[in-house]
C-alpha cells in the first residue's frame, strides 16, 4: 500500500501541463541557497523539508545549466532520504533516478547506469512492471545507454518503454512524445534514417501544437530533427532548424548553458560543412572554450567541439593545427569512452584523414581498418558510417597509388552508399567522382565518362542552392585529370580558395561539374601528382 506522500508523487506524472517553468537567475540561486541555510539553521540538516528544499536546489541547479553543483546537493538528498526512508522507497528510487540522470549528463555513465539499473528494479518492487513510473525509469536506463553506444540496448529498452507509455499514459502524453524522440535518435544513431525522421517530424508537428512554436521542448525537438536531417545530405533543412533552436535556447537558457553551446556546435558543424570555414572557426573556438568551463576539458560534448573545429583546419590544409587536437581528442575518449564507442571511431577516422593527408599513409591506414572492423562490430557491415570509413580508406590508397586496391573498395563503398544515403547523397556522390578519377588516370575513359554523366544527372536532382564544400572539392581535384583552357583552371581555383572566406562565393555543383565534363580527359598528366598546372585543391581526399 502506498503512502498518501508516494501516491502524490506519482500523480503528477500523468497529467503534466505544457508550461515552461522559467530558468533561475544567478539571484535566484542566492536566494535559495540562503533559504537552504536558513533552514538548515532552524530545522536541521535532516528535517523532511531541508530535505525537500535541498532537491528543489539540485533540480533549480540542473536547469541552469551548474551540474556539478546539481550532483552536490542531489547526492546529499539520496543519502538522507536512504537513512530516513530506507532504499526501496519511492522518494529515495526517484531521488537516486534524477542524481543518475545528472551522472549521465556530466558523462559519469557508469555510474548512472548502476544507479538506474537499481532505481528500476526498486521501482518494480514497489509498483510492478506495468506501471509508467517504471517505464520513465526504463527510458532513462535507455537513454544513458545511447550515449554508451549501446544502441541495441537502448533501442530493446526505448520500445518497451514506449509501448508502456502509450498503455498507460496515453499516445498524447508528454512522456510518450519524449519516448519517441529518444527512440528516434537511436534509429537515427543505427542509420535507419526514414524511421527516425517519421518518428521525429511526427513530435514535432504535435509539440507545435500542443506546447506552442516556442516552447524550449519544441526547439530541442527541432534539433533531433536537424541531425537527421544533416546525416540524410539535406544541410538546408538542417540549417534552418538548427538556427531557429540555437537562437531561442540562447534567449531561454542563455548563451552559455550547454545546451544552448552543443547546439551552436551542431550549427557551426553544418556551417562547416558547406564551406563557411571562417564563420565556423570562430564559433567552434568560442564554444569549445565555453563548454570547456561548464562541462570539463574530458566531457565528450567538449571533445566533439574540438573534433570538428580540427575538422575545419584540415579543410584548410592547416594540418599541424588539426593533428593535436584530433590526437588529444581521441585519447581522451578512448579513456573516457572505450576504443570503439563511436565518438572515438569518429575521431580515428578525422585523425587517418590528416595523416593521409601527411603522407602518414601506413598510420592511416592502420587507423581506418580499425575502425572499419569496429564500426562493423558496433553498427553493423550495412551501416553508412561503414561504407564511408571503407571509402575513405580507399582515398589513403589512391594516394599511395595503390589505384586497383583503391577502385575496389570505392565500389564497394559506392554499392553500399547508394543503398543506404540514396544516389543524391553528397558523399555518394564524393565516392562516385573519386572512382571516375581513378578510370580517368587509368585510361578508362569510357567508364570515366559514364559515372562523370550521372553524377551530373544526380546532382541535378540535388535540392535548390545546395552546397558541400568536400564535394566542391572532389569535383576540383577530378579537374586536374582533364584538358582545360587556363581560363577555366583561373576560374576553379578561385572559386576553391574563395571556400571558407568570410564571403564565401556563390556557385552551382552541377554547372561546375559540367563545364569540366565538356573538356577531354588528359591521359598525361600523373593523377597521384598532377602538373604545375593543376588545381590548388584544398583537401587531398574529398571527404569533410
Amino acid at each position: 500500500m502506498l503512502s498518501r506522500r508516494e501516491s502524490g508523487l506519482l500523480s503528477r506524472i500523468h497529467n503534466e501541463p505544457p508550461s515552461e517553468p522559467p530558468i533561475p537567475t544567478r539571484d535566484d540561486l542566492a536566494a535559495m541557497e540562503s533559504t537552504l541555510e536558513g533552514l538548515r539553521s532552524q530545522l536541521g540538516d535532516t528535517h523532511p523539508d531541508t530535505t525537500s528544499y535541498m532537491l528543489n536546489l539540485a533540480s533549480s541547479y540542473y536547469a541552469s545549466g551548474q551540474y556539478s553543483k546539481a550532483q552536490a546537493h542531489q547526492a546529499k538528498v539520496v543519502e538522507r532520504l536512504q537513512n530516513q526512508l530506507g532504499e526501496i522507497h519511492l522518494e529515495t528510487l526517484n531521488a537516486m533516478i534524477t542524481l543518475s540522470n545528472i551522472y549521465s549528463t556530466r558523462a559519469n555513465y557508469v555510474q548512472a547506469a548502476n544507479f538506474q539499473q537499481l532505481a528500476l528494479e526498486g521501482l518494480r518492487m514497489i509498483l510492478g512492471d506495468q506501471h509508467a513510473h517504471v517505464y520513465l525509469a526504463q527510458l532513462q536506463l535507455s537513454k544513458t545507454f545511447y550515449r554508451q553506444a549501446r544502441y541495441d540496448e537502448a533501442r530493446q529498452g526505448q520500445t518497451i518503454a514506449l509501448d508502456g507509455l502509450k498503455d498507460t499514459l496515453g499516445p498524447m502524453h508528454p512522456d510518450t512524445f519524449s519516448a519517441m524522440e529518444d527512440i528516434s535518435l537511436t534509429y537515427c544513431a543505427l542509420g535507419i534514417y526514414s524511421e527516425a525522421e517519421a518518428l521525429q517530424t511526427t513530435v514535432l508537428d504535435v509539440l507545435r501544437v500542443t506546447m506552442g512554436e516556442s516552447h524550449l521542448t519544441t526547439h530541442k525537438a527541432e534539433l533531433s530533427l536537424a541531425s537527421t536531417c544533416y546525416r540524410c545530405g539535406r544541410y538546408t533543412e538542417a540549417f534552418l532548424l538548427q538556427e531557429r533552436a540555437s537562437e531561442a535556447l540562447r534567449r531561454k537558457l542563455g548563451k552559455s548553458h550547454p545546451d544552448t553551446l552543443v547546439a551552436i556546435r551542431d550549427l557551426s558543424l553544418t556551417n562547416s560543412t558547406i564551406g563557411h570555414y571562417s564563420k565556423a572557426k570562430e564559433v567552434l573556438e568560442k564554444v569549445r572554450n565555453r563548454l570547456k568551463d561548464k562541462m570539463g576539458a574530458a566531457h565528450p560534448d567538449t571533445r566533439i567541439a574540438e573534433l570538428y573545429l580540427a575538422s575545419i583546419y584540415y579543410n584548410q590544409c592547416q594540418y599541424h593545427d588539426a593533428e593535436p587536437l584530433q590526437v588529444s581528442a581521441l585519447e581522451g575518449l578512448k579513456a573516457d569512452l572505450g576504443e570503439r564507442h563511436t565518438t572515438t571511431l569518429m575521431a580515428m577516422r578525422d585523425l587517418a584523414l590528416t595523416q593521409c593527408a601527411k603522407e602518414k599513409y601506413s598510420e592511416a591506414i592502420a587507423l581506418q581498418e580499425t575502425v572499419l572492423y569496429s564500426l562493423g562490430r558496433v553498427l553493423g557491415d550495412g551501416h553508412p558510417d561503414t561504407f564511408l570509413t571503407k571509402s575513405e580508406l580507399a582515398s589513403t590508397y589512391r594516394a599511395k597509388r595503390e589505384f586497383q586496391e583503391a577502385l575496389f573498395l570505392y565500389e564497394q563503398a559506392l554499392e553500399g552508399l547508394r543503398r543506404t544515403l540514396g544516389d543524391t547523397h553528397p558523399e555518394t556522390l564524393i565516392t562516385m567522382l573519386n572512382i571516375v578519377a581513378i578510370h580517368s588516370a587509368t585510361g578508362r575513359h569510357s567508364e570515366a565518362q559514364n559515372l562523370h554523366k550521372d553524377v551530373l544527372v544526380h546532382l541535378r536532382k540535388q535540392e535548390e542552392g545546395m552546397r558541400h564544400a568536400g564535394l566542391l572539392a572532389a569535383i576540383c581535384q577530378l579537374a586536374s585529370v582533364y584538358e582545360m583552357s587556363r581560363e577555366k583552371r583561373r576560374g576553379l581555383r578561385k572559386l576553391q580558395r574563395g571556400i571558407g572566406s568570410k564571403d564565401p562565393p556563390d556557385y552551382n555543383l552541377a554547372a561546375v561539374l559540367e563545364s569540366i565534363g565538356s573538356e577531354e580527359p588528359d591521359s598525361d598528366i600523373d593523377m597521384a601528382e598532377g602538373d604545375d598546372t593543376s588545381l590548388d585543391t584544398d583537401m587531398e581526399d574529398a571527404h569533410p
